[in-house]
């Protein structure tokens, strides 16, 4: 059972080689095993940190783009480096001293480096940048290599002090999750990889609100490929795929998008889509599924209290969660899954979002659609929508939205959009989460009045007297996924994972911040 990385090997790589050309490279030698495995996971080929579990216990940071702009964008403390690049004659830009300033970043005393240059600026410049360099036997036809160990002070972490991370839980006995719908399912998985045992509680079940749509969509917009490596969604996009691979999780690949803009799209971009008609563009790395299915696969033996949580009180070792049925229950940590219900969280910016889509039984090909809203028929039944009724709770069925819908899915795709007209449509409207910039919230919850009196001169900018920002002890929030739950969700969960371990986050620094549960309340106080 994977129980987390023992080992998290960082590589970068400004110009990657296909999947098929990295197995054809290694099909006769002694790694084409190796090989095969990683083609297996190759991500898609957009700048950015891409998460690869394909080999237990070893987890690969694949950092897409200039090594020295890519490391200076995560955090995390390197035990050994080892330098491959090309050599300095044929690649100088990577061995420079920007490089060398981010290897002393991410160093700790003791942290070794070994590489198989030995040119003079190179040793020169890992000495400027607190490494202690000695020269070695050369392999493979060099004479001579370096080897070198850090011997200065480990550096702070280039978070403000209001994003700094929780503490991590040392090994907490017992975890409650408060919602078992996607979010909450793909949580409570990622804990149960690392050996613990989590209690999920929802009132109406597994995927019995929200994430009960029977197909749904897993992709970024274009838009936000077009941003990479600053998208959030489009590199839960990519973990999303490293999980559906690891775990066998039931997703289709066949989507096709609307465009409007292709005309200044970087080459990786332009590699990833294959143009069919006017405007509509078929984009590698989306899909679909079914999001009730993937919540039961997610959930496996975890078991389901259906209950709600009255009360949520602290204690002295954790939670206390009074419930509805009677009794309570005590708890290490909470992990509040609840989508738009902020009861426990009022200070948070979450508000209710309410979506309503149109679903008929038709044998049809299978495939999906997608433009201002989404068509997918999984061969068993076609589904289309879905609105965004912003700001209100209300399920009610709108018969506008309903032929509004219709009238859409006749411009994706009129053949399929026809048998809407011969059968009887069911309609379905839930709410989910959103927030003011339509990121979710994940981490732990912050202690929201020490933050506003910690941060009140925050208008002048972060200082070294703010202290790192108060979280409540063992509570955090995965939540205000609005439409996204199937792309964000288990990333999400990972992340809280993470964070709970205290393992390093699989996230780039900006990342981490578009999705911090306290991002609203800090702008607010820079603004004053």
């Amino acid at each position: 059972q994977y129980q987390g990385p023992s080992l998290i090997y960082v590589a970068t790589e400004l110009h990657p080689l296909t999947a098929a050309t990295m197995e054809e490279a290694h099909r006769a030698g002694p790694f084409a095993t190796l090989a095969a495995t990683l083609a297996a996971h190759w991500p898609i080929a957009c700048p950015g940190l891409h998460c690869i579990d394909a080999i237990p216990r070893i987890r690969l940071w694949l950092l897409l783009g200039d090594s020295t702009a890519m490391l200076s964008r995560i955090d995390l403390s390197v035990d050994a480096w080892f330098l491959d690049g090309f050599s300095p004659a044929t690649n100088p830009a990577m061995w420079s001293p920007e490089l060398w300033a981010q290897l002393a970043r991410l160093s700790r005393p003791g942290t070794t480096l070994a590489t198989y240059s030995s040119a003079g600026h190179v040793r020169r410049g890992l000495q400027d940048a607190g490494f202690e360099v000695s020269k070695r036997s050369g392999i493979g036809g060099k004479r001579e290599s370096l080897r070198g160990i850090y011997t200065r002070p480990q550096r702070s972490t280039r978070l403000p002090p209001g994003f700094q991370l929780p503490q991590p839980r040392t090994e907490p006995a017992h975890i409650v999750i408060i919602g078992a719908g996607i979010a909450g399912a793909a949580t409570a998985a990622a804990l149960q990889t690392r050996g613990l045992q989590p209690t999920v509680i929802d009132s109406l079940g597994i995927a019995g609100a929200a994430s009960g749509n029977a197909v749904g969509m897993l992709g970024a917009r274009l838009s936000d490929m077009r941003s990479a490596p600053d998208s959030w969604l489009t590199a839960a996009m990519s973990y999303t795929w490293q999980a559906a691979r690891r775990w066998n999780l039931p997703l289709q690949t066949s989507l096709w998008q609307a465009d409007q803009r292709r005309d200044q799209d970087p080459a990786w971009l332009t590699a990833l889509i294959e143009m069919t008609k006017k405007n509509v563009i078929h984009v590698q790395g989306s899909a679909w599924g079914s999001p009730i299915e993937l919540c039961h696969r997610l959930m496996g033996t975890i078991p389901c209290l259906r209950d709600t949580v009255t009360e949520l009180l602290p204690n002295a070792q954790g939670w206390t969660l009074q419930l509805a049925k009677g009794g309570s229950l005590t708890a290490d940590a909470v992990i509040l899954c609840t989508g738009h219900q902020t009861t426990f969280t009022p200070d948070l910016a979450v508000e209710p979002v309410a979506g309503q889509v149109e679903t008929i039984p038709a044998a049809a090909p299978a495939g999906a659609w997608k433009d201002q809203t989404y068509l997918i028929s999984s061969g068993e039944l076609i589904l289309t929508g879905a609105s965004f009724r912003r700001g209100t709770s209300s399920t009610e069925i709108s018969l506008q939205e309903r032929h509004e819908h219709l009238a859409q899915a006749r411009q994706l795709n009129p053949e399929l959009a026809e048998l809407f007209t011969q059968n009887t449509v069911t309609s379905r409207c839930s709410v989910r989460a959103t927030s003011a910039d339509h990121r979710p919230m994940i981490g732990g919850v912050p202690d929201i009045p020490w933050l506003s009196k910690a941060y009140a001169d925050l208008a002048h900018g972060w200082r070294r007297q703010h202290q790192p920002l108060h979280y409540l002890p063992g509570l955090y929030i995965n939540s205000a996924h609005g439409s996204h739950g199937l792309t964000q969700a288990l990333l999400a969960g990972e992340l809280i994972a993470c964070m709970m371990r205290g393992e390093p986050l699989p996230l780039l620094r900006s990342l981490q911040q578009q999705i911090h549960p306290a991002r609203f309340h800090l702008k607010a106080l820079q603004r004053r």
